[in-house]
């Protein structure tokens, strides 16, 4: 008995109360339902995820393309094998404009084509706008200059890439129409 009174001194109900039968009831304490925990690595590039795939959607804006289009001659080859050969002026029907790079000729009134051959030995024909190069390049701009003493005739090409960082870069590169003296080395 002493055994029994013991136990019921520890959980603290009187052996009267135990004798009386009447239970005592704990209090009801509310607990709150689990939350569902979701990770967000929003901030971060998924770990499981390549480089080369996360750069990829870096530069599309975060869209991944669907559809891939096929590639120009032109967008395969790297720009230090693209040669010019000359810039084609069009005119239209106007008979009086003369083309130049000057400031003072609207270049609405004429369109500046380059004729451009690759290692293969096949010539094209390239406007403002269209993809160059492998890097994702476009022409940006062709120029004309019509002084003797010095070459400044050539296309310029504009090449978004990524620096080590991640951050996107835009590089102009320059191709020249070449000397005949610089024509011979580069035969």
């Amino acid at each position: 008995m002493s055994v029994l009174a013991m136990m019921f001194f520890v959980k603290g109900v009187s052996y009267a109360e135990y004798k009386q039968g009447e239970s005592v009831e704990p209090p009801v304490i509310d607990v709150p339902k689990p939350v569902k925990y979701q990770y967000s690595s929003s901030p971060r590039r998924d770990p499981f995820m390549s480089i080369i795939t996360y750069n990829k959607r870096v530069r599309a804006g975060g869209k991944e393309s669907k559809k891939r289009r096929v590639l120009t001659p032109l967008e395969t080859v790297d720009l230090d094998s693209i040669r010019l050969l000359g810039v084609l002026c069009d005119t239209g029907d106007k008979k009086n404009v003369q083309c130049s790079d000057k400031h003072d000729v609207d270049p609405k009134e004429y369109e500046l084509y380059g004729l451009v051959t690759i290692t293969g030995g096949k010539y094209y024909v390239v406007r403002k706008g269209m993809p160059m190069g492998p890097n994702g390049g476009i022409v940006s701009r062709i120029y004309i200059n019509n002084r003797n003493e010095d070459n400044l005739t050539g296309i310029v090409v504009k090449e978004d890439t990524l620096d080590p960082y991640g951050r996107v870069i835009s590089i102009k590169r320059k191709i020249r129409l070449r000397s005949e003296e610089e024509e011979v080395e580069w035969r």
